[in-house]
């Protein structure tokens, strides 16, 4: 078990690079080639639907399928895609070629995310769990810092069928990881319903709501979580287009702010079974409460233009990550003890799907918002802020403690 750990968090790192390099290398490409923007958007939009689209029919057959030979074929996919477009370099020249790549890559890639999420329980065990939702999230952020790094030195000083090359290298080693691997024997699992064994798709995912309607704690972190990516998402497009417009700041400050997002989630991280001594339920109390911090120090540079705007964006973005991260590892590992096996790969392949498609909605009405007028974004914020500190004392007696002992008891 410890030694999946490792190689689990190793495949963490070569997917995070291979996933940004390519999407960076990609996304320049097209703007390079066709110098219009709303082909860019285009070939994005096209990725998001596809990731959404793949996610449940995915999660279905996790549930049915031998996860290992499923992740194995996933990985064959995306190397043997790569490869034809290695050798074949004139299929990165037309839009429809760059679009079928990412299709491919994002059906595989959901693969891999279900199946490792769906599995992380068996594959670490309930011993390194703790752990490795930790250092996994550790791991994630350092690279979030590093990549943004490494890929605009590649693509700078090479062409876009290298960095092909180097995906390709680098998926070959995350198959080889995966074949490490050690999973549990397949086994057919039982199915929840009560229907017969030939389990139609839309009635399978009707297990998924009967679970969460028998764990309140379980049905309160599915709904807040959606809200809270949508509320991050929301923030990061307000505070990178009011640093340009409002501020008159150099856009250069966008990456050096996010970058304090990363510290403030490592440093979280790092401390957190230190901080473990009450027990999970006191995080989601000051999550939510750092979540209104956060929306509050954001919104003061409106009020008050000077030159420490970038010190509130700062320490705001710090806290942002504080907040998520004492939100998101509790949670983590509440899900992957109470959650049946039997349809762990449907509930995160919705989880999946509607962050998909939630994220983006929030970029694109923070957009829309406040390019109409800097009044009705700040008149949002307030909102936020009254909903969040609502959030606070609507959940203040919800038995957090209680309900994660009994999923430990659960699982024992």
């Amino acid at each position: 078990m410890k030694r999946n750990l490792y190689l689990l968090l190793l495949l963490t790192c070569i997917s995070m690079i291979c996933s940004t390099l390519l999407e960076f290398a990609l996304s320049f490409h097209v703007l390079d080639t066709t110098r219009d923007p709303k082909k860019f958007t285009l070939i994005l939009i096209i990725t998001m639907i596809s990731g959404c689209i793949a996610s449940p029919i995915v999660g279905h057959y996790v549930d049915r399928l031998n996860k290992k030979y499923m992740i194995i074929f996933a990985e064959f996919v995306a190397i043997t895609t790569l490869t034809v477009y290695y050798l074949n370099a004139y299929l990165l020249a037309s839009i429809t070629g760059i679009a079928i790549l990412n299709i491919i890559l994002a059906i595989a890639g959901s693969i891999n995310m279900i199946v490792l999420q769906s599995d992380m329980k068996t594959l670490v065990g309930e011993v390194f769990l703790e752990n490795y939702v930790i250092y996994n999230r550790i791991v994630s952020r350092v690279m979030i810092i590093l990549t943004p790094m490494l890929r605009g030195i590649l693509y700078s000083l090479s062409k876009v069928n290298f960095i092909i090359f180097l995906a390709l290298f680098l998926e070959f080693i995350s198959l080889i990881l995966i074949i490490l691997l050690k999973f549990e024997t397949h086994k057919t699992h039982k199915i929840i319903s009560t229907n017969n064994k030939k389990t139609y798709f839309i009635i399978s995912f009707k297990d998924v709501i009967k679970v969460l309607n028998q764990h309140s704690l379980l049905k309160f972190l599915f709904i807040t979580s959606f809200l809270i990516n949508f509320l991050f998402s929301f923030l990061t497009i307000g505070e990178q287009t009011s640093i340009v417009t409002v501020f008159n700041l150099s856009a250069s400050n966008i990456g050096f702010i996010g970058v304090f997002v990363s510290i403030g989630t490592i440093l979280t991280s790092l401390s957190i079974k230190w901080l473990n001594k009450k027990g999970y339920n006191q995080f989601y109390y000051i999550s939510f409460f750092l979540m209104g911090v956060t929306v509050c120090i954001n919104i003061i540079p409106f009020f008050i233009l000077s030159k420490y705007v970038i010190v509130f964006l700062v320490i705001g973005s710090f806290v942002g990550g504080v907040a998520s991260t004492l939100y998101s590892i509790p949670s983590s590992i509440y899900q992957q003890l109470i959650l049946p096996e039997e349809i762990k790969g449907k509930y995160f392949s919705i989880d999946n799907a509607l962050n998909l498609f939630l994220i983006p909605l929030g970029y694109a009405i923070s957009g829309i918002i406040y390019s109409n007028t800097k009044q009705i974004y700040i008149y949002v914020y307030l909102i936020l802020i009254i909903i969040i500190f609502l959030s606070i004392v609507l959940v203040r007696n919800f038995p957090f403690q209680k309900l994660y002992n009994l999923a430990i008891q659960k699982d024992k």
